[in-house]
This record gives structure tokens, C-alpha cells and sequence, in this order.
């Protein structure tokens, strides 16, 4: 594949390096993030949710689009509300960036058992005016634990090819028809299988036209993987 090249022996020592680093200045903490609830024996909670929060916000995920999409599977970690919705907004809007490592490290583990392990991982394209007003891209930070958790390449394949509007707000016909032609690959994607990694789910017009682009590219395949999916007409 044209994107990919062969890691030299000295990149393995370097990455357990780097992971170990990871954990040591960003522990998973022992309080459940959603409920409080302590972890036995001081020991972290996976992704900083227990299991209890982690199986109710799985029970309330349908399994896959009710619509036809150009994407191969598209998983969330939860539904967009309560304590889920909350962290997100603590993340994304509250200045407490840290919150990325948790909600990486729960996409990771919910990723890993129901999609397949690709090339390549992709976050979605922040507009540049949302980037310095936010300061970092949401997407872009939740990639980077799931790619070092998988020892998956996170690449930024996707630039944006004029400004849209702000999705928030906006009904499922103009989100779809706001974001129609807005992502541009950037790269020479031939023969990849590629997983896109955004926050929330909503009606899945960044998703599709993301996958429009990398497909386009020459990408084989493209899933996604998110920290949230809205109900609505797309799950």
C-alpha cells in the first residue's frame, strides 16, 4: 500500500517507550468518571468507566444504520446523553482536555471487539476557524489513544475544501446537504482499510462524506468509530 511503510526494529522499543510514558503521565483514574463508583483495589476502570455504566450505555446502541451508507460499519460507545453527553462537553467545551485519554481509551476497547483492525486510522477534519477557537481538534485527540492502543498509523488524510456551517442545530437534510462535497483527501489512499474516528454520531452526513473522499482516494474500505451516536434516523 502506498501509505504504509515497514517499521525498523528500533521503532518497538521506542513505542513501548512512549506507551508506558503515556500511562505514567495520564493515569486512568479509580472513580468511575459517570457514577463515582471506586474501583476495586484502587486498580483504574478501563477508559475511567466501570463496567456497570459501560454495559448500560452498550445497551442502548442499535447495532447499524437503518438507512443505506457508503461506510462498512459504523460503531459508537454509547448513546448522547446523561453522563456520556456531559463528558463530551467537558472535553470538547469545558477545558478539560484530559478527558481525552479516557474516552480514546474506551473507543479503543469498544473498537476492538467489533470492528476490524485497518491500516489506518483517520480523524475528521476540524474548519480551521473551530481549531483556534477550540485549540485542538476533538477527533484528532481521540485517534491518537485509539491509534496507540491498537498500534495503528493515525494519519490527518482529510482537508477540508471550503468552510460549512456549524452542524449543531442544523436538521438531518441541511447537515447532509451543509457537508456535501466540504472533505478533500489529501493523500494516495490505494488498497488502505481505513477507520474514521469522530466524536458524536448524529445523522451520519460527516461520516458518509468522509467516506466519500477516502473511497474516492482508493481506500478498499471505511469504518467508523465514535464516542456517541444521537438517536434519530441514523441508528
Amino acid at each position: 500500500m502506498a501509505t504504509r511503510a515497514a517499521a525498523a526494529p528500533w521503532t518497538v522499543p521506542v513505542r513501548w517507550f512512549l506507551e508506558g510514558l503515556d500511562r505514567l503521565l495520564f493515569p486512568l483514574p479509580v472513580h468511575c468518571l459517570a457514577c463515582g463508583r471506586e474501583a476495586p483495589g484502587q486498580a483504574a476502570f478501563p477508559g475511567g468507566i466501570c463496567p456497570a455504566c459501560l454495559s448500560a450505555w452498550r445497551l442502548e446502541v442499535a447495532q447499524c444504520p437503518s438507512w443505506p451508507a457508503p461506510w462498512g460499519r459504523v460503531r459508537p460507545v454509547g448513546v448522547y446523553h446523561g453522563a456520556l453527553r456531559e463528558l463530551i462537553h467537558r472535553f470538547k467545551y469545558g477545558g478539560e482536555r484530559w478527558l481525552g485519554h479516557p474516552l480514546g481509551e474506551l473507543m479503543a476497547g469498544v473498537g476492538l471487539v467489533t470492528l476490524r483492525r485497518p491500516d489506518l486510522l483517520v480523524p475528521v477534519p476540524l474548519a480551521a476557524g473551530r481549531y483556534r477557537q477550540r485549540g485542538f481538534n476533538q477527533a484528532e485527540e481521540l485517534a491518537r489513544v485509539v491509534g496507540r492502543r491498537w498500534r495503528v498509523p493515525v494519519v490527518n488524510a482529510l482537508g477540508r475544501r471550503r468552510a460549512a456551517k456549524q452542524q449543531a442545530g442544523l436538521g438531518r437534510a441541511a447537515r447532509w446537504e451543509n457537508l456535501r462535497g466540504a472533505f478533500v483527501p489529501l493523500m494516495d489512499l490505494r488498497g488502505a482499510t481505513i477507520t474514521v474516528i469522530d466524536d458524536v454520531f448524529t445523522t451520519g452526513a460527516t461520516l458518509a462524506n468522509c467516506t466519500v473522499a477516502l473511497l474516492q482516494a482508493g481506500a478498499v474500505r471505511v469504518d467508523g468509530l465514535v464516542l456517541a451516536t444521537v438517536p434519530g434516523d441514523g441508528f
